[in-house]
């Protein structure tokens, strides 16, 4: 729905399911996000697949589209929390390239990371050069040694969204499996994710990374 006021434009709809239908609704969508505010404390970053609940969940190959989408749909700040950080099989590293392209149009892209406490020996962070190569593309100030470790995996999206769960966002090696059509090429562990929007929630994870 599209009103328009003397002083106001307004649009109601799903955000990326306008990008999506092309032509002139990509267009206006496109237009908006760029010249006005995006309210998206109700928008499902995948709308088809929203539970008639309101419960938004990730499972297993859902989660490669779902951090793009994610991603995507961040207007001002894109948290990441990760006990690793590893190359995996694909050289590219995706997640890489996608949090870079956030940060050059302008979104605040913070990534915690560390599974073991800071100067444990033998400490497991992931891959050292791949962690450099994070640091030198999004600046050190963007990329945290969480000194204490943590076993958490937690996105964080304009402080209206926050996906909880077992996926190792910045670690897993699926990319090639879940671009295959029957998923049978290895063993995928099973892998869930909720999304949640519980304003106290976000605050008390931000509280714990300091951002508060």
């Amino acid at each position: 729905a599209v009103s328009r006021a003397k002083q106001q434009f307004i649009v109601v709809g799903n955000q990326q399911r306008l990008l999506a239908a092309g032509k002139s609704l990509k267009k206006m969508a496109e237009v908006c996000s760029a010249s006005f505010f995006v309210s998206m404390e109700h928008q499902s970053p995948t709308y088809a697949s929203v539970n008639a609940n309101g419960v938004k969940h990730y499972f297993d190959c859902d989660h490669i589209s779902a951090f793009d989408t994610l991603l995507s749909a961040s207007q001002r700040s894109f948290t990441v929390v990760v006990p690793w950080i590893r190359q995996g099989i694909n050289r590219n590293h995706p997640p890489l390239k996608l949090l870079r392209t956030a940060q050059e149009r302008g979104i605040k892209v913070t990534v915690y990371y560390g599974y073991d406490g800071l100067g444990q020996k033998n400490a497991d962070d992931g891959d050292a050069g791949l962690i450099i190569a994070y640091q030198r593309e999004l600046g050190a100030e963007s990329v945290v040694r969480l000194p204490e470790g943590t076993h958490e995996k937690i996105l964080l999206v304009d402080d209206q969204v926050a996906t909880v769960g077992s996926w190792n966002w910045l670690s897993h090696s699926y990319y090639q499996y879940c671009a295959t059509a029957t998923h049978r090429s290895l063993a995928l562990r099973r892998e869930t994710s909720v999304e949640l929007r519980d304003p106290a929630l976000i605050s008390a994870l931000k509280q714990r990374l300091g951002q508060a």
